[in-house]
């Protein structure tokens, strides 16, 4: 029988991007909103959640004593590691040393993310194996031709933005790797067990769950967290 403990996920938090897109100056995870580093939001929202058992950070390495300066007081974190080359690779490297019967894969940049919307995907994998948060679309979607001229209006009904956590029974998650030839490609790990052949469950909410990209995402971030602060 699996214990309450193991059948709880392992949090792998991926850090080590590049964040080309953010601009010069401090990496995007370093980045303060409301005297806090995204990486530390992002982190205590998994610290918070009663289906997390511990937390994986796999950062860049010239980030890692950063990141142990920045949540040394949370104690789900068992460790920080050396990302890869591609995210899929930074990915495969933590959840090798999961410790539970599910992973939970997040990105850090995704500092919105509560503990009610990480529970509620861990209990969707639990029941289907696999499952996925995602955001509903709401704006009328267009195919393009390569001269970027609508070619199609695509049934909004059927669409959703795959975000994080995406989170899967770990042999099923290490199965699918193990069949991927071309990690590098690999832009989301539901794409993984999609080419597995194995059905993800998006779980969408209408809550906020933006990925940093530029600094004007602070911004917004401040904005939603500190009203967050208010309730």
């Amino acid at each position: 029988m699996v214990s309450a403990e193991k059948r709880r996920a392992c949090a792998v938090i991926l850090a080590a991007g590049s964040s080309l897109r953010f601009g010069e100056g401090n990496e995007k995870i370093k980045a303060k909103i409301c005297g806090k580093s995204v990486l530390t939001h992002t982190v205590a929202a998994f610290e918070q959640a009663e289906s997390i058992s511990s937390i994986i950070v796999v950062a860049r390495e010239c980030d890692i004593e950063f990141a142990r300066c920045e949540l040394w007081q949370f104690k789900k974190v068992e460790k920080i590691i050396a990302g890869g080359a591609c995210r899929a690779e930074s990915a495969k490297i933590g959840a090798l040393i999961a410790d539970a019967e599910l992973v939970a894969i997040h990105d850090a940049a995704r500092c919105l993310i509560t503990p009610k919307m990480i529970n509620a995907v861990v209990e969707a994998a639990i029941i289907n194996g696999a499952a996925t948060l995602a955001s509903a679309v709401y704006d009328t979607v267009k195919r393009v031709d390569p001269e970027q001229k609508i070619v199609e209006t695509v049934p909004r009904e059927q669409l959703v933005l795959a975000t994080t956590p995406q989170v899967f029974l770990l042999r099923t998650y290490l199965d699918a790797l193990n069949k991927s030839e071309a990690l590098e490609t690999v832009t989301d790990d539901n794409l993984l067990l999609e080419k597995a052949g194995v059905r993800v469950l998006a779980v969408v909410t209408d809550e906020p769950n933006l990925k940093i990209t530029t600094k004007e995402d602070l911004k917004y971030c401040e904005f939603i967290l500190g009203e967050r602060e208010k309730t």
